[in-house]
């Protein structure tokens, strides 16, 4: 889901289908598409939908296409634009549940859109969306090189790129551990924090982008229960602002 701040509308995606709803809570239209809706931003008052096409057949194997789309008020598909076609031997179809492809920074719009299935390479660059260029931006700088493991599986996973305006984060996983890279711009230091931030109950939590123009992030953790046939799985949600 997305919200536009500007006008309020709320945009709800469920595969093929975008609901809008107004600040009220109250339905508005909805429409539905010849394409999946896996993930939804607003930049510059306009929905952008984000779409993959995965194990289509090709003369030389099978590619897995991604592919951006811009909305009207109308919820035509207005514009659009390939982002990555990546073709594969074999049909192969991978994903990570956090998608934060799209970092809105005030005026300034991100993407990065990893790439999970097996190849022998690290794609480790966040680009500026520039009218309909993808301008790269910043490229972070790895140890080693990637290598595939003895079952052909990537040895590093760059799973998310978020830009703020004082921050940058890489989430990734590297030989099975979850790692969070955390730069500074302010003070231009750079940490590799394992399983992510601790909170203030000590515990390792990953932050999730809620208002990249003031640095303010999220988190959510499980609670273990006291007692499981009385209580239900509420999970802890912090909000939390970087300085």
């Amino acid at each position: 889901m997305a919200i536009d701040h500007s006008s309020g509308l709320i945009y709800v995606a469920s595969e093929r289908k975008l609901q809008v709803y107004n600040s009220n809570l109250q339905f508005i239209k909805e429409k539905k598409f010849p394409i999946l809706l896996q993930y939804i931003s607003i930049l510059n008052n306009r929905p952008i939908i984000i779409s993959e096409t995965l194990g289509t057949k090709v003369f030389n194997g099978f590619a897995n296409q991604t592919n951006l789309f811009e909305l009207d008020s109308d919820l035509k598909i207005v514009d659009s634009l390939q982002i990555r076609n990546v073709v594969l031997p074999e049909r192969i179809i991978s994903g990570y549940p956090f998608k934060h492809y799209i970092s809105v920074v005030e005026k300034d719009n991100f993407l990065y859109k990893p790439v999970l299935t097996p190849e022998n390479l690290i794609r480790d660059t966040l680009y500026k969306i520039n009218g309909k260029e993808l301008i790269p931006h910043i490229k972070l700088k790895f140890e080693k090189p990637q290598s595939l493991n003895s079952e052909g599986f990537k040895i590093t996973n760059v799973y998310n790129i978020v830009n703020s305006k004082s921050y940058l984060f890489c989430e990734y996983e590297n030989e099975n551990q979850i790692m969070l890279f955390l730069f500074d711009r302010k003070k231009k230091v750079g940490y590799n924090l394992k399983g992510g931030i601790r909170d203030s109950d000590g515990e390792k939590v990953l932050l999730r982008p809620l208002d990249l123009s003031k640095d303010i992030f999220y988190f959510v953790k499980e609670v273990k229960y006291e007692n499981s046939k009385t209580e239900e799985s509420n999970p802890i949600i912090g909000i939390v602002k970087l300085k």
